[in-house]
């Protein structure tokens, strides 16, 4: 008898298989993707990985803030300029508030490569989960 893989399995594996030598764009976007489609039990992918607690951890992860955000409104860039997002990121050095990868600016990874703040974290209701730009871990 074959087991069916978990969905959280299935996420974590399909980010992993991803080379590293992409970039953490690439393993950001594979997550966001993989965090949008249900477990089959009504809670995301990343609200399974955070009550199972096996999330990864480097010391960028461990040592990140909870700053104000600093355009609650929305992605800073993006409000300058009257572009638009998909899904928001907070910036746990400054509360620099960035677009997604999805989004057409990307303005949130824009930010790691400018500044070289490594953590963001989701800034959508309900989702807890981080990412490390400099490691490639989701947290």
């Amino acid at each position: 008898m074959r087991h069916r893989q978990s969905p959280l399995r299935a996420a974590c594996d399909a980010v992993r298989a991803i080379p590293t030598g992409t970039g953490p764009a690439s393993r950001a976007g594979a997550w966001e993707e993989a965090n949008e489609r249900e477990n089959g039990s009504g809670r995301t992918i990343s609200s399974e990985i955070h009550t199972r607690g096996n999330m990864s951890t480097c010391a960028h992860l461990e040592q990140a803030q909870d700053p104000s955000p600093r355009t609650p409104e929305g992605c800073e860039e993006c409000l300058a300029s009257g572009g638009s997002w998909v899904h928001l990121r907070k910036c746990l050095s400054c509360g620099h508030i960035g677009c997604c990868d999805s989004s057409p600016s990307k303005h949130a990874t824009a930010h790691f490569k400018e500044i070289g703040h490594p953590v963001v974290a989701s800034f959508e209701p309900g989702e807890t989960w981080r990412w490390c730009y400099a490691d490639n871990l989701i947290g």
